[in-house]
């Protein structure tokens, strides 16, 4: 195949069907996806080598610059719109402690035990160190995901890698700047630091200026989601291109910031359709690049491996090639090990609250998975450069090793330190999801037949009886699992088991967050007060899935910490800012006035579903009782709130009541806009003209 455009196209095509068929057939064998590409990635590999007929594989391959212009952004961009920006300002601390100074611990510890034990001279194996220290965590949150693992666990290890690629990319610049001069001096370290944090703080401004532009699309085009789509893209790949290659800053930290400001813009300025289509426009972005990526990492380690073999074992010998290997994926671990287990507690011991336990440390510790940052940093390295493909062979090692070993084992570490959401729970929920959409189907069916006079008895009598004994079978199944859930417990003297309890308390936690989401998308919520709520219900869920029971309820401070308060300065312009009406040091009055008011609505709400469940479907009283209690007493505490706040604060509590009702009247004008679409009375053109004028209002009401 003569032209390279055609022969790329067909790979491309090749590698997303494959990719495909892969996702199909590793869900049904319950393996991690982004782990079984790689296993795919290298027969692929060795076939192209071998079979004529995968021969435009051979045109791909990965290059420094397509995982950093590339695939980067988009991973980066779409991790940072969905991060909760809450709990990483929470848990900044120990984030940021492990991105940087951890990475540059592990740099020394991998650098000193690599050029003490290999043919890498000190200066090169402190340059293995450096880009192998980058952790990618894509499979593992994949796993986290499915598993219900804590959201603060995902956040730690989510929020490291994010910040840690950017630290990786300036220490290897540093380090190579280093290799090839042969100066390193206190003067070089200095320069290196200052380069640092110039790359960093730079980012921070290119990703924030970047993101805020996209609140100017929003304004032109609020209901054409395809140009946010679009536009969200330019700025995801033009943070990039402008920090990284234009400015000399970090790309990463920008692509980063400009996530997270385009993340708040589209949470409070977008109705919930058009937003949820943006983050599965996003998910989607981030599930071809993972595909690719990762395919290509075990096509590229096959390849290598083809293509060196002899090469590097004619200085090494085939034995002394597995030793130097050995010892690079060891120095490897017992770095990561002393940065985890070894700053961490450093961090516990000087903060009070906040502490990352011991359960943390070992998944953060075992979730280290090596991947495409290093690989790239690798990969940029000249071809003349002194042991290239050695270090290059060492880093694919490693990153083979992690994802193949440490990937696949990680799930049996999270069952052993029992931090995942019980499996049972999500049998008891599709029980309870059968039981009640087959009771909804009965109710149809009466209802049908009670409309329509020509319906045959013998129809409606056997669809009845269909549907009466599937009901009872998932009523059955249903009480097996409770019995199930009952004796696998340690309940005693009449008290309900624990499993039960855990699984009560996360449906009526996810509850209780959903019903502060709907409160936030009818603009009955500002967004800090959102973001305050669903940080108190995932301590609460922190707290139940430790065993916990009732958990107790946390009473977050408005602003926690000088990162929220800058983060908060930083993305809030003063006309999304809460109640701008209200005086400026009214504002934390407001939040609180809404936080209680949520509280108290929400809580009600949590309270009488978790009743009704017993009779619906068969949960168990004394745990339902408990539940149900804890959820009242926390809304009459709100309530309680609520009425010293209007007598304190009586202006604050008047101007909120009159936004709260001028809400609801414009609610109650979309749903009648809406009926007399339906019924035919007005026309689309006008419907759509007296929405947009609405959604416009609601729009102002929320900045208020």
């Amino acid at each position: 195949m003569h032209d390279p455009l055609i022969a790329r196209s067909i790979a491309v095509l090749l590698l997303l069907l494959v990719a495909s068929i892969s996702a199909i057939a590793f869900k049904r064998l319950h393996f991690p996806y982004t782990i079984g590409l790689v296993v795919v990635g290298l027969v692929l590999g060795w076939l192209s080598e071998n079979v004529p007929a995968l021969t435009p594989l051979e045109h791909l391959h990965l290059s420094h610059e397509l995982i950093l212009f590339i695939f980067l952004p988009p991973l980066v961009f779409e991790s940072a719109l969905n991060l909760d920006c809450q709990l990483l300002l929470r848990n900044v601390t120990p984030i940021l402690v492990l991105a940087v100074p951890g990475l540059l611990l592990s740099t020394a510890i991998v650098g000193i035990i690599v050029g003490s034990l290999t043919p890498l001279s000190l200066a090169q194996a402190f340059l293995f160190g450096g880009l192998i220290s980058a952790t990618d965590p894509v499979a593992v949150i994949a796993l986290f995901k499915e598993l219900g693992v804590p959201k603060r666990l995902m956040v730690l290890v989510e929020g490291e890698s994010l910040f840690n690629d950017a630290a990786a990319i300036a220490t290897f610049q540093v380090l190579l700047s280093v290799s090839l001069s042969g100066n390193f001096s206190a003067v070089t370290l200095a320069n290196g630091a200052v380069e640092f944090l110039f790359a960093f703080f730079g980012g921070v401004v290119v990703g924030a200026i970047l993101g805020m532009l996209m609140g100017y699309f929003i304004d032109k085009a609020r209901e054409n989601i395809f140009v946010l789509s679009t536009v969200s893209g330019l700025v995801a790949y033009g943070a990039f291109i402008i920090g990284e290659h234009q400015l000399q800053v970090s790309g990463v930290i920008a692509v980063l910031v400009a996530g997270m400001v385009v993340a708040w813009q589209i949470s409070v300025r977008l109705s919930p359709e058009n937003r949820q289509f943006l983050h599965e426009f996003w998910e989607y972005i981030s599930f071809l690049a993972n595909s690719l990526i990762f395919l290509l990492v075990g096509m590229t380690t096959a390849s290598f491996l083809q293509a060196n073999r002899f090469q590097m074992w004619a200085g090494l010998g085939e034995g002394g090639m597995v030793v130097v290997l050995l010892v690079a994926i060891a120095a490897v671990l017992l770095a990561r090990g002393v940065a985890v287990f070894g700053l961490l507690p450093l961090t516990n011991w000087l903060r009070r609250r906040n502490r990352v336990n011991w359960r943390y440390q070992a998944i953060a510790y075992w979730g280290g998975i090596r991947g495409a940052v290093g690989l790239a940093l690798a990969l940029s390295l000249a071809p003349d450069f002194p042991h290239r493909k050695l270090i290059l062979m060492l880093t694919l090692g490693v990153a083979m090793f992690t994802l193949l070993v440490s990937g696949t084992t990680i799930k049996q570490l999270i069952y052993a330190l029992k931090i995942n959401r019980p499996s049972l729970l999500n049998s008891i929920e599709k029980a309870q999801a059968a039981v009640l959409s087959k009771k909804e189907a009965i109710q149809q069916i009466h209802f049908l037949q009670q409309i329509d006079p020509y319906l045959s008895p013998d129809i409606w009598q056997h669809y009845q009886q269909q549907y009466q004994q599937e009901l009872e079978q998932a009523e059955n199944h249903l009480a097996n699992l409770w019995s199930q859930a009952d004796i696998d417990s340690d309940g005693a003297g009449g008290e309900p088991s624990r499993t039960i309890r855990q699984v009560l308390w996360l449906q009526a936690l996810a509850i209780e967050r959903q019903g502060y989401r709907h409160l936030y998308d009818e603009g009955l919520l500002a967004e800090l007060t959102l973001e305050k709520l669903n940080l108190a219900s995932y301590l609460k869920q922190e707290s139940v899935q430790g065993g916990q029971f009732p958990p107790p309820a946390p009473t977050p401070s408005l602003l926690e910490t000088r990162w929220e308060k800058f983060w908060h300065w930083l993305t809030h312009t003063p006309q999304a800012k809460f109640s701008s009406q209200v005086p400026k040091q009214k504002r934390a009055d407001a939040i609180r006035y809404e936080y209680n008011l949520a509280i108290a609505y929400v809580g009600k709400q949590v309270a009488t579903k978790i009743q009704s469940l017993p009779q619906e479907t068969g949960f168990v009283n004394a745990a339902a009782n408990e539940c149900v209690d804890f959820f009242q007493k926390s809304s009459e505490a709100a309530r309680e709130r609520l009425a010293a706040t209007n007598q304190g604060s009586s202006q604050v509590a008047v101007q909120l009541q009159a936004k709260l009702l001028q809400r609801c009247a414009y609610l109650g004008e979309q749903e009648s806009i809406q009926q007399l679409l339906e019924d035919g009375i007005i026309n689309t053109k006008v419907a759509s003209q007296l929405k947009q004028k609405l959604e416009e209002n609601i729009l102002h009401a929320r900045s208020l």
